[in-house]
């Protein structure tokens, strides 16, 4: 035997490399499940020993070209793999354009949902911040209000009748509340009888002349000593601050209170918080605000607040001014001083009457202070004549 073939057929069947054509077979039966009988295990190497046809061609049947089975079968195997490629993609996960338009469409929602409530808690905060403002503006005026109930009053009753006596009391305690609680600066510039000037330094201790409506009876008036310190205060805004316009308007009754309140009561300025007091017309005289930043207001005599107030009446003969205890003044019904916000709208609706008010003119039925003008600002306003605490 010719010795290259001797080596040859000396090789064992495991080291002879099969051809390209014998793996391809192989590969694709591992991919498809329907050429089981690929899958076998393989036989044992004991059954793998050569045998002279071993080394013979593979015989083919007749007719059949080159590679015509094994061609025949990748083709059925590779178009297996094309349909099951095509089903995976045809059911690849994956959100569709309604999909994302619904979820986006609950986001929103649920947003609007967080929002609203965000909004909601903070407006329900910031309500209770001004009503503990306002419930300690309120406790330093109710007590400065019902002094004057027990007042010493500097006038004599000698040779004066009980009437007449009884009617120069309550215009005397008006005139002293339009000083020592003011609620604007003419309550506290007049009477003006130097110049004519508001504040002029020489009115200081002008007299105001009270006239009895029955008997004619007439007294010259004084300030107080609180009076005058609260005229030297206001007379120092007056001729100082250069603010001019809505905001030096809106923030004037505001400033006058905490002028007064200071002047009778220096510490009772400790009890408010920073936050609860600020200057926003910027004219270097503070204010108390509101959780909004706006001025809380002070009207001594709202007179037509009635209509809207848990405190007043408006009936002198059920609810007669504490102030007559005579009943001098037939028309007197009691009156609360009103301290309010204008509330998250920071609109008021109520009539402010900006002139002078004297005693003639309390209850005068063409003054409308204190009347909501009509355009329903007022409800939501924050007052403590809402709050219960009188």
């Amino acid at each position: 035997m010719n010795p290259k073939r001797k080596a040859e057929s000396g090789k064992r069947i495991t080291d002879i490399e099969p051809t390209a054509e014998a793996r391809v077979p192989l590969l694709a039966c591992k991919q498809c499940p329907s050429l089981e009988p690929s899958l076998q295990p393989a036989p044992p190497a004991s059954s793998l020993q050569p045998t002279a046809s071993s080394f013979l061609p593979p015989q083919r049947s007749e007719g059949e070209g080159r590679g015509g089975a094994h061609s025949s079968q990748l083709t059925a195997h590779g178009s297996q793999l094309t349909a099951h490629s095509s089903k995976l993609t045809a059911h690849r996960p994956a959100f569709t354009l309604t999909e994302m338009l619904i979820v986006i469409s609950i986001i929103g929602m649920l947003a609007a949902i967080s929002l609203g409530a965000l909004y909601s808690a903070r407006e329900t905060a910031r309500i209770a911040k001004t009503q503990a403002t306002i419930t300690k503006i309120d406790r330093i005026v109710q007590a400065r209000y019902e002094e004057f109930a027990s007042r010493r009053l500097p006038i004599s009753a000698k040779g004066v009748a009980p009437k007449t006596m009884a009617e120069l009391k309550f215009m005397v305690l008006c005139q002293l509340q339009q000083w020592e609680m003011p609620d604007k600066a003419e309550d506290v510039a007049n009477p003006m009888v130097t110049s004519g000037s508001p504040f002029d330094s020489g009115d200081i201790n002008a007299t105001e002349t009270l006239t009895t409506p029955t008997s004619g009876f007439s007294i010259a008036l004084e300030r107080s000593a609180l009076a005058k310190r609260i005229f030297r205060r206001c007379a120092e805004r007056y001729h100082t601050t250069s603010a001019t316009g809505d905001a030096a308007e809106n923030a004037a009754s505001s400033e006058i209170l905490y002028i007064w309140i200071t002047c009778g009561d220096r510490e009772a300025i400790e009890q408010f918080q920073p936050n609860e007091i600020g200057d926003t017309d910027e004219d270097g005289f503070p204010e108390f605000i509101d959780a909004w930043g706006e001025p809380i207001r002070f009207l001594r005599w709202p007179t037509c607040y009635y209509e809207v107030s848990d405190l007043m009446s408006g009936d002198a003969d059920a609810d007669h001014s504490e102030f007559d205890s005579r009943r001098a003044d037939k028309l007197a019904f009691r009156l609360v001083p009103l301290i309010y916000s204008k509330g998250p709208d920071k609109k008021s609706g109520i009539n402010i009457d900006m002139g002078r008010t004297t005693y003639a003119n309390i209850y005068n039925e063409g003054r409308e202070v204190g009347l909501p003008d009509g355009t329903g600002d007022h409800l939501d306003n924050i007052t403590n004549h809402t709050l219960g605490m009188n």
